[in-house]
């Protein structure tokens, strides 16, 4: 079997979208909302779809509370750096898309990943996806 060259990356930041009309202020816990298209939010009572990531970086400079568009990345600071992987996406329906991130991932080959769980293995979660690279993916965050 050939030897996959280790496409890692240490991450201490990552900047995703806060969701549309949301507002949030920096120092505040920010988390991927797994129903949300890979966006961010505050951490909030009785919302089971939130995996708390780390802090918002920056947002309420003013003193009043910043507010999410859906699409402008926001820097949020990672609890701890973390070591991400890059692997290879699945094709067609199987494959992880950017409406994915925050999911989990599962193995679909020794080095690529899907979104499809049917009898598979869940390998980790989504934290980027990119048409050349693959998926970044975050082994211990299952």
């Amino acid at each position: 079997m050939a030897r996959r060259k280790q496409a890692k990356r240490g991450l201490d930041t990552v900047y995703l979208p806060v969701q549309n009309t949301v507002t949030y202020s920096q120092g505040e816990v920010a988390c991927i909302d797994t129903t949300e298209n890979g966006t961010v939010r505050p951490m909030a009572a009785a919302n089971a779809n939130l995996i708390a990531i780390g802090y918002f970086i920056r947002g309420g400079e003013t003193g009043a509370a910043s507010t999410g568009d859906g699409t402008t990345p926001v820097g949020v600071q990672l609890f701890e750096g973390r070591m991400f992987h890059w692997m290879d996406n699945a094709a067609g329906g199987d494959a992880v898309t950017s409406d994915d991130i925050g999911s989990v991932v599962y193995a679909n080959g020794p080095s690529e990943v899907t979104i499809t769980s049917t009898g598979r293995s869940a390998v980790g979660r989504a934290m980027a996806v990119d048409s050349t690279k693959g998926v970044l993916v975050a082994f211990s965050a299952v």
